[in-house]
């Protein structure tokens, strides 16, 4: 039969995954990667899929329904979609809390976090992109953000609020080496309390 719940995608091992198992699966949109890959939930779990059709003006917030079959993904299973469709518009999942240890057993992996820390420091990736280094505790975290830096150093010592995409560096025996975070824009980093003062 046809796999319909995300939970039922992502935990398929990938002996199964590799048969391409026909799923037909409605979520909401949580993050997208340009050209086509999409990460969507539903109400049990996060997955992704990927599809050659262009994207057009598919956005977070928007419900979906997918036609396709699995696909082992670097981690978890995925889906290769034959076809989407968006059936309304509306708001990106809710965010789960997360802490460190949430985000290294892989348990919110391709779903919508908030994750509360210190900010430690602020480089670019490339021009387009930054990364956000923040203090979980004892732990820091990598923040992936799909814009150019701020010209100000905002963020740094101050307690921040971020809303991002779960994921992580993977290895080669599908294992989560590090987890990061990947977020849109800076729209999603909120100041909680601003640095201290020298």
């Amino acid at each position: 039969g046809q796999i319909t719940r995300a939970i039922d995608v992502r935990t398929l091992p990938v002996e199964q995954a590799l048969t391409g198992q026909p799923v037909r699966i409605r979520g909401t949109v949580g993050f997208i990667e340009a050209p086509g890959t999409v990460f969507i939930q539903d109400e049990t779990a996060g997955t992704f899929f990927r599809t050659k059709s262009p994207l057009g003006s598919l956005q977070p917030g928007d419900l979906v329904e997918v036609l396709g079959q699995t696909m082992p993904g670097l981690y978890l299973t995925g889906i290769e979609a034959q076809s989407f469709s968006v059936i309304s518009r509306g708001y990106p999942p809710a965010p789960v809390p997360a802490g460190y240890d949430d985000l290294i057993d892989g348990r919110f992996h391709y779903q919508r976090v908030v994750i509360e820390g210190i900010g430690r420091r602020v480089t670019a990736l490339d021009e387009n992109r930054s990364l956000l280094f923040i203090a979980l505790g004892e732990r820091v975290l990598e923040v992936r953000i799909d814009a150019p830096p701020p010209s100000a150093t905002e963020g740094v010592d101050a307690r921040l609020r971020i809303v991002g995409l779960a994921a992580g560096g993977i290895n080669d025996r599908r294992q989560l080496v590090f987890p990061y975070l990947r977020v849109t824009d800076w729209k999603n980093v909120t100041t909680l309390q601003d640095a201290p003062d020298e």
